[in-house]
């Protein structure tokens, strides 16, 4: 009987480990498809930039990094259903204004992807915005946008394509100076919350640089305080970053539980 019950107890413990890592190779992936590295664009060669710095949409260059990434519905578009990961633009300095456009700059190949935009970095050397510049076909995902100091004119219905997902647009130049130089609707039917006289380098508007050193003090306070939990928030923000483990971890506590069970209850018989 004791015999029997020691095989029993391998047996669960055999069937655990199998399971773990059934999980931990199937289930694992699909859970850490959120923290795939995003597609950057960033090269000129993926932007179709005329001599005098209007950029105007994306080369087929980029087309051949978004097609080799991403599905497209066969609708003319690429989107983000397959969550694949999403892509990040960065504009080269040379540009000087972003052209207009009936769906905005995120075409390539007469495929757009919007949709899979999740951030927009401008210039610094950018000075115009053409009307609709931003818009997509389908939804942009950016959830805020900084305008540089230099941009003197911009268009109507900028972020017709972002009304949706754009939270906060930074604007470097003064409410004043918007008013006097940019369109009257350059938001469009956008509700983001616009900062004024945003300083980029700080990351921080100037009525939160005020604060900075207060803030600071207070977060220094709490630090001292609470090491310990910091300590583990930091061991806890690695799992987070590494689903793998995290489903390893899970496998195995998992596992440790019901062999716990099983030889409770093997004990119980052996009582009888």
């Amino acid at each position: 009987m004791q015999k029997k019950s020691i095989f029993t107890i391998l047996g669960v413990m055999l069937a655990v480990v199998v399971t773990s890592l059934a999980l931990v190779f199937t289930v694992g992936p699909k859970v850490s498809a959120d923290s795939v590295e995003p597609l950057i664009l960033e090269d000129e060669g993926d932007f179709i930039i005329s001599s005098d710095g209007v950029l105007s949409g994306f080369t087929h260059s980029a087309y051949e990094k978004i097609s080799s990434r991403f599905s497209d519905n066969r609708s003319g578009a690429f989107t983000w259903y397959n969550n694949d990961g999403v892509i990040h633009v960065v504009i080269p300095e040379t540009v000087t204004c972003v052209g207009n456009g009936i769906y905005g700059i995120f075409q390539c190949d007469n495929y757009t992807f919007g949709s899979l935009v999740t951030e927009i970095i401008l210039p610094n050397n950018l000075m115009r915005i053409g009307n609709r510049a931003f818009d997509s076909y389908y939804e942009c995902r950016i959830t805020s946008i900084v305008i540089p100091i230099n941009v003197s004119i911009v268009g109507s219905d900028v972020f017709a394509g972002c009304r949706y997902s754009l939270e906060t647009i930074y604007c470097e130049c003064s409410e004043e100076f918007a008013q006097s130089n940019w369109d009257e609707n350059w938001k469009g039917d956008c509700d983001a919350e616009v900062v004024w006289d945003y300083n980029a380098n700080n990351n921080q508007s100037g009525s939160e640089n005020q604060n900075e050193n207060t803030n600071n003090e207070n977060q220094n306070q709490e630090n001292n305080q609470n090491n310990e939990t910091a300590n583990n928030e930091v061991v806890s923000a690695e799992k987070k970053n590494n689903p793998l483990m995290a489903w390893i971890g899970g496998g195995i506590a998992a596992g440790l539980s019901v062999i716990c069970g099983v030889a409770i209850v093997v004990a119980k018989k052996r009582r009888k």
